[in-house]
């Protein structure tokens, strides 16, 4: 799937701590800069808590253009969201012609007397506000493949197979390589390919031309 270029794309990650969402952008980052963009990556919340909220903003530029670290509030072209409740918090920042990726999992918050969603709850609601989003049962990838701690590169698979991100494929693969040592990236270039072939469950977003923020 392809759509209108842009001359910049921002991208905001957001999870809980221990689901790889450092890793996850810094592959996304990679793969950008080996395609020959200028990016920025900044994490914002989570630290290095398990558990916690983890936020980091991706902001891509296709040209030289400057760069600010930070994504502004309703200029997320594109979130990729690797649990529900996150997806949630951080719909401020979703452009209104933005797009997410959600994965289909939930994490009940370590906080105590706060409302946990189900992941149907969570769709309903995006669905409800009109926001165009992709589902993947990321973590049933993973088990098939018998490694649990890939989910997110099954995740990333997923962003490059969508078409929303004019990053090629093999830049992806190259990014992975540069990360991992030879023996984990074998891993993880098994998770991005399974990720990328992934369709079932999928709401495909329509094509929309999204503003350049």
């Amino acid at each position: 799937m392809g759509m209108y270029r842009k001359e910049k794309y921002n991208v905001l990650v957001v999870g809980v701590g221990g689901q790889g969402i450092l890793t996850l952008s810094r592959l996304l980052a990679e793969a950008a800069l080996n395609n020959g963009y200028n990016v920025v990556v900044s994490e914002i919340h989570g630290l290095a808590q398990r558990g916690g909220s983890v936020a980091v903003h991706v902001r891509i530029a296709l040209n030289n253009a400057p760069l600010a670290p930070l994504i502004p509030r309703g200029g997320a072209n594109i979130m990729v969201a690797l649990e529900g409740h996150e997806a949630l918090r951080y719909l401020e920042y979703l452009s209104p012609q933005g797009v997410i990726i959600l994965n289909k999992r939930i994490i009940p918050p370590s906080v105590p007397n706060v409302r946990i969603y189900s992941i149907d709850d969570v769709i309903g609601i995006i669905n409800k506000l009109g926001i165009k989003h992709y589902d993947i049962s990321a973590e049933e990838v993973a088990l098939k493949l018998g490694k649990p701690y890939v989910t997110n590169v099954v995740i990333l698979g997923f962003l490059a197979k969508i078409g929303i991100l004019p990053i090629a494929k093999e830049n992806f693969i190259k990014a992975i390589r540069k990360v991992f040592s030879e023996r984990v990236a074998t891993d993880n270039i098994t998770a991005f390919e399974e990720g990328y072939k992934y369709s079932m469950g999928a709401h495909k977003a329509s094509l929309t031309v999204m503003k350049a923020q």
